[in-house]
């Protein structure tokens, strides 16, 4: 009897067995609940790492891309430009008198030259290596070259060559045989020498000199001013409008070896520095709705303690139809300031008053004995009282 009892005692109880189910079912479900709630986490962990590295990889693409853009501009700027540009000259260039000369000038500023043989003789073209700055898989700059041919030419003829052009009536037609075989080309024609064949057969003593040796030997640059076709100085002129006009091409006239190293030189850093100076007026226009890009005209300076304001009133106020800086200076002395021209205009108790309020202020010209006053008058007191005044953008100063 005992025995059983203590059976009985050892087995578990149905409560006991519920609550032990219960237990291991909330268990498994906060085990369940925390395991969704760690994929949660670790997936929006991931996504921030995601997110994070998808932005440092932005970021390290704009870095480079501004990098990109930064070198690409570098690389045009005045004295930079300079390294990516090729005179290429042709080789009968140099066995003329001047032809060291052109050397020394492109050795001076050190700028690449290639001498060779062109398609027009005497003739010199550029060629410019352009870099192309890109940003690869790597996010690092990367460079591709390629070479371009730019569009002008400059061909260099001595003085006798065009003379006897002139002279034939063929100097325009021939400039447009060699443009047909050069199609998308500028030519610029530069006539070395001419100066010296004018004053020769202008020099009247030369001529008297010559009539009295008759046949005695002369030298072999006087055997070539004689041998030259007589041109005067306005059909010379004529022939380079002509050609200018029918042509569209260009000319300049060069005297000396020195002189023509220089134009070539000056000629070659101009064209370098094409690029950008289209790319710096594209900013600026992009920047305005209108072109006002005259940064270096009648510019005032005003300092950050306010030296040059007055200065600059009286420029603004040179603005107006026939104000001389006398009137504006005299203007400019009475009120100081625009601020102080408006509160003036503000005290007047009509609008007459305001239209003629600068009517009578002396304008003084000249020094001393020969002195002369004059009044700034109705007109022009009426004009600036509209440009300061007037509520109304269609209101017009003058019909002038």
């Amino acid at each position: 009897m005992r025995e059983a009892m203590q059976g009985r005692d050892q087995l578990p109880s149905i409560g006991n067995v519920l609550a032990e189910d219960c237990s291991e079912k909330g268990q498994k479900k906060q085990r369940a609940k925390k395991s969704v709630i760690g994929i949660e986490k670790e997936g929006k962990r991931a996504e921030r790492m995601k997110n994070r590295a998808m932005m440092k990889a932005e970021q390290a693409q704009k870095k480079a891309l501004k990098m990109a853009a930064a070198e690409a501009y570098r690389c045009k700027k005045p004295g930079e430009c300079l390294k990516y540009i090729q005179v290429c000259l042709d080789q009968q260039l140099l066995t003329a008198e001047y032809g060291g000369e052109i050397l020394v000038s492109l050795q001076s500023a050190e700028m690449q030259y290639n001498i060779q043989s062109n398609l027009v003789p005497c003739s010199i073209f550029w060629t410019r290596e352009v870099q192309e700055h890109f940003v690869g898989e790597d996010m690092e700059v990367h460079v591709r070259s390629r070479k371009e041919e730019e569009e002008e030419i400059l061909i260099v003829w001595h003085w006798e060559k065009v003379m006897r052009l002139i002279h034939a009536v063929d100097l325009t037609n021939h400039i447009q045989s060699l443009q047909l075989t050069l199609p998308g080309k500028k030519l610029t024609l530069v006539v070395y020498g001419v100066e010296q064949y004018f004053r020769y057969h202008n020099s009247s003593k030369r001529q008297e000199v010559r009539a009295k040796v008759g046949k005695l030997k002369t030298s072999k640059k006087t055997e070539n001013f004689e041998n030259t076709p007589r041109i005067s100085r306005d059909k010379f002129d004529t022939a380079l409008t002509e050609l200018q006009l029918f042509a569209d091409c260009s000319h300049r006239l060069v005297e000396k070896p020195h002189d023509l190293g220089t134009f070539i030189r000056q000629f070659s850093k101009a064209i370098a520095e094409v690029p950008f100076k289209h790319e710096k007026q594209k900013r600026e226009q992009e920047k305005l709705e209108w072109y006002a890009a005259g940064d270096s005209r009648n510019c005032v300076r005003v300092d950050k303690n306010g030296n040059g304001l007055l200065r600059l009133w009286q420029q603004q106020l040179c603005q107006f139809n026939r104000v001389s800086m006398e009137t504006a200076q005299a203007i400019s002395s009475v009120y100081r300031s625009p601020c102080a021209l408006i509160q003036a205009y503000e005290n007047c108790s009509s609008e007459t008053e305001s239209e003629l309020m600068l009517e009578s202020i002396q304008i003084r010209r000249g020094v001393g004995p020969l002195t002369t006053v004059k009044k700034v008058g109705p007109d022009l007191s009426k004009k600036m009282y509209t440009f300061f005044r007037s509520f109304d953008g269609k209101a017009t100063l003058s019909q002038e």
